[in-house]
């Protein structure tokens, strides 16, 4: 019988991968907020504003997933640490724009089966449309490469 399992290494990378898209995600929505309140300032003619700009964020994350002992499968711990550089644009009251994230991390077997290092680069496109309902759609898209 087999006593103890350990997480596919993969797989926990893989379930890193959702957090690591989950922080950029955090760092877009605040950005969009940021240009949301921005816009929010009276003009002469609205329509004709444009706001253009760059921005950058660092961050750094850790965690564990803990383990199942009624199943005897070990947990892992993660580390992760990255930036997220972004450029955007305001017409009207949309706003567009454009991102890139480099992450480096690892993950650790508890299992001591030794630690896996792993690189990521994410782009990310995004859209915050204003409807005439006064609500908002975010739309986003994002492709991910992984090395480990």
């Amino acid at each position: 019988a087999i006593n103890q399992l350990d997480h596919d290494m993969t797989a926990a990378i893989a379930s890193v991968g959702q957090q690591q898209l989950s922080q950029i995600n955090t760092i877009i929505g605040q950005r969009i907020e940021t240009v949301s309140a921005l816009n929010g300032f009276s003009l002469d003619n609205p329509n004709e504003m444009k706001l253009d700009s760059g921005w950058g964020q660092a961050y750094g994350v850790s965690g564990a997933k803990k383990p199942d002992s009624n199943l005897g499968i070990n947990g892992y711990r993660y580390n992760f640490s990255g930036i997220t550089i972004g450029s955007d644009f305001s017409a009207v009251n949309d706003t567009y724009g454009a991102v890139t994230s480099i992450i480096m991390g690892d993950v650790k077997n508890d299992g001591a089966e030794g630690k896996t290092k792993y690189t990521s680069l994410v782009f990310s496109g995004f859209k915050s449309q204003d409807l005439q309902s006064g609500k908002k759609i975010h739309t986003s898209t994002k492709i991910i490469f992984q090395k480990g």
